[in-house]
């Protein structure tokens, strides 16, 4: 029996609209309302390849259920020929998904976050409290815009830093505005303004490192997730230019560092459940980056810089770094949820991580709890190999946020 998903967005819509004209003509079938925000699936018979067994309309785990009789009478057979064509004719809006969509699995629902969390969002509206700006991480997902509900495809970001790569938080200097969906994000970057002391959700050891800090110009950033094969590949590129509004969030203008290229490719590895209670996720990939080295001088010209900051002579301005990434995730059991919660959020997630990059390997760990829709959260980053431009050891507290809209 195979499982399909509809991911079209013009096809969903003439499904919804003949869905709502069969619930408004028949009302006496009590049918469910189908929302701009539920999944479409369909379960193709196991017995007639090419027809059509089920239509189920919800979200993980709360699915309403049409058969085979219903959907002939909701949808006309044009329809039902394009929500499922002969096997040659299956355009891409079609993706084969994994049938503990329609089982009320909890392994479903904790992997469903997992991917949801690193190219998505497990809520509607997200925020992180947790860096000079005060937010350390937003998002919106744009569900309406002047009163008419969307389909919630898309979603406005900000966030600092890039974890994955190595950098997180506020280590990478960069703050990151875009927009999202769960196949690909792209947007700018700018230095992170200051609203708050920085060290205010950071400790820095030793103390004397409060100065090695990465900067910012202006760049941007793009990114690509096929979540059913666990692929991302993120890029990046940011360059220092002659600009009053830069030169203000200078903290050393004789070494203004900055990462000026990264890139980053992962993919998941094992996964597999923990004694009932949690899951187990693994990924691995590859990370580049470049940091850059400048210096400010007093009528505002930028200069490339030979030397760091003890004095020793570099051989080129920039410094490049590359090497294999891996990482542990942890997460406890995510659960149905009630009301416009669809699942939980877990109670515990932990991971650990090794970037280890020839010249600047970094290894964090970190760990969160959250209660209901609120939580907190906790990372650990060590330089192994010390740099210029990062502290030997930083801790970065968060604070969470996420709700679904009514």
């Amino acid at each position: 029996m195979e499982v399909w998903s509809i991911e079209e967005p013009d096809l969903k819509q003439e499904i919804r609209d003949d869905i709502h004209y069969y619930s408004k003509q028949n009302p006496e079938d009590s049918l469910k309302i189908i929302t701009s925000y539920d999944e479409i699936i369909v379960i193709e018979d196991q017995l007639n390849e090419g027809n059509i067994y089920q239509i189920a309309y919800g979200n993980r785990g709360k699915f309403n259920i049409l058969n085979n009789d219903k959907i002939k009478l909701i949808f006309s057979e044009r329809l039902r020929n394009t929500i499922l064509p002969p096997r040659g004719e299956r355009p891409t809006y079609f993706r084969e998904k994994d049938k503990s969509y329609l089982t009320e699995s909890i392994g479903s629902f904790t992997e469903q976050y997992f991917t949801y969390k690193n190219n998505w969002s497990n809520r509607d509206y997200s925020v992180s409290l947790g860096s000079p700006f005060i937010v350390n991480k937003l998002m919106m997902r744009l569900t309406s815009i002047g009163g008419v509900s969307l389909n919630p495809s898309y979603a406005f970001s900000v966030f600092a830093g890039n974890e994955m790569l190595g950098f997180p938080n506020i280590s990478q200097g960069i703050l990151n505005w875009g927009i999202l969906n769960k196949y690909f994000s792209l947007g700018i970057q700018t230095p992170i303004p200051e609203a708050v002391p920085t060290e205010t959700f950071r400790m820095v050891i030793p103390e004397s490192d409060t100065t090695k800090n990465l900067q910012s110009g202006f760049g941007g950033y793009a990114s690509i997730s096929a979540p059913t094969f666990g692929l991302k590949i993120h890029l990046s590129f940011n360059d220092f230019v002659e600009s009053q509004y830069l030169t203000e969030y200078i903290s050393d203008s004789v070494n203004v560092d900055f990462m000026s290229f990264s890139f980053l490719s992962t993919v998941e590895g094992i996964k597999f459940p923990l004694m009932g209670f949690a899951h187990v996720f693994t990924r691995i990939g590859i990370g580049n980056y470049q940091i850059s080295h400048r210096s400010l001088l007093n009528d505002g010209t930028i200069i490339n810089r030979n030397e760091n900051q003890n004095g020793d002579i570099l051989d080129v301005s920039e410094s490049t770094f590359m090497g294999p990434v891996l990482r542990l995730d942890l997460i406890s059991n995510v659960r149905q949820g009630s009301g416009n919660m669809l699942t939980t959020l877990p109670f515990l997630e932990l991971f650990a991580q090794v970037n280890a990059y020839k010249n600047n390997k970094i290894i964090m760990a970190g760990g969160g709890i959250n209660i209901k829709n609120i939580g907190v959260d906790v990372t650990y980053s060590k330089q192994i190999d010390p740099v210029d431009w990062m502290p030997d050891s930083q801790i970065y507290l968060s604070f969470n946020l996420g709700f679904n809209r009514k």
